[in-house]
């Protein structure tokens, strides 16, 4: 990473952690000196990530959120629309719909796949974790990982075989073990701990995070994908917003096209003639040592669903 990238990249993290303007955020940490030195803060990081990940226990929440420009301008598009052909596919799209998912409203769902909210618990010391996205569920025990309709016994119907596990909150935690440049982008609170914002680079990968004097509180990614020059045909491996596998068959309802393969990456498919996709993905740590015996680790979570 470059002096004048890790620069821009703190002055990001600060925006994200203060709200500050852009040109605010660059004034304000050229002020306290925070975009120089990077050792303290690359050793802050890795020693709370290793803390982090021999902990027993610790409550788990994971956002994703995605910014799909292409949604925006099939909505301009359909408020032009008018005629026979327009009125028809509106019909057909509210009837597909009804046969996929009855009584749900397009908004509603387009809402709930652009923006994820799981909230669960982990026991990073355990390699294990529960968490409820509200209908859908993960679960990692024994090495295996699990995803389907929340509340379902364990079993091979639901069992995830794929090696690569993108959006495992766990590997996210690991990779800050191999954190090569950070640099202090200011200070903020989360969940009433008072924490260090750093800006942080493993490998190709650049994180946001939030740690106190023992353990990572936050951790935030942003992943984009080209404009109008990215390929449309969508790259293997990418179809389907991750965390939500199985949902994209109604990727072709209107209103709600273009979702499946809006992982963020280069090459998602629907993002050709669009400005740029991009994915915020977040996750925090809070109730450190929270008592989990009542845990039903024999089933997908319900935590979300039934509340």
């Amino acid at each position: 990473m470059t002096r004048d990238h890790a620069r821009k990249k703190a002055i990001r993290a600060r925006m994200a952690a203060t709200g500050e303007p852009y040109s605010v955020a660059a004034r304000n940490l050229d002020a306290t000196g925070s975009s120089g030195g990077t050792q303290d803060a690359v050793r802050d990081v890795i020693a709370c990530a290793t803390r982090t990940l021999t902990a027993a226990r610790a409550r788990i929440e994971i956002r994703r959120d995605t910014d799909l420009a292409r949604l925006r301008d099939q909505e301009r598009e359909g408020r032009r629309r008018s005629g026979l052909i327009g009125r028809l596919a509106r019909r057909a799209a509210r009837a597909a719909l009804e046969r996929v998912a009855p009584g749900t409203d397009v908004a509603e769902l387009r809402d709930m796949l652009l923006h994820q909210v799981g909230e669960g618990f982990v026991e990073p010391a355990a390699d294990r974790y529960l968490i409820d996205y509200g209908g859908y569920a993960q679960v990692l025990i024994d090495g295996r990982r699990f995803h389907g309709l929340s509340g379902q016994p364990l079993g091979p119907r639901y069992q995830q075989h794929r090696q690569q596990r993108r959006d495992d909150p766990l590997d996210l935690l690991r990779q800050l073990q191999a954190v090569t440049n950070a640099r202090y982008a200011g200070e903020e609170t989360v969940r009433g701990t008072p924490c260090r914002v750093v800006a942080a680079a493993a490998g190709p990968a650049e994180l946001t995070v939030w740690v106190d004097d023992e353990h990572i509180r936050r951790i935030q990614t942003v992943e984009r994908a080209p404009g109008p020059s990215a390929s449309a045909s969508g790259t293997s491996g990418t179809s389907g917003t991750s965390g939500i596998s199985g949902i994209s068959g109604i990727s072709g309802i209107s209103g709600i096209s273009g979702i499946s393969g809006t992982s963020g990456t280069s090459g998602t498919s629907g993002t050709s003639g669009t400005s740029g996709t991009s994915r915020t993905e977040t996750l925090e740590l809070w109730d450190f040592g929270v008592p989990v015996d009542s845990l039903d680790w024999s089933r997908l979570p319900s935590f979300r669903t039934d509340g």
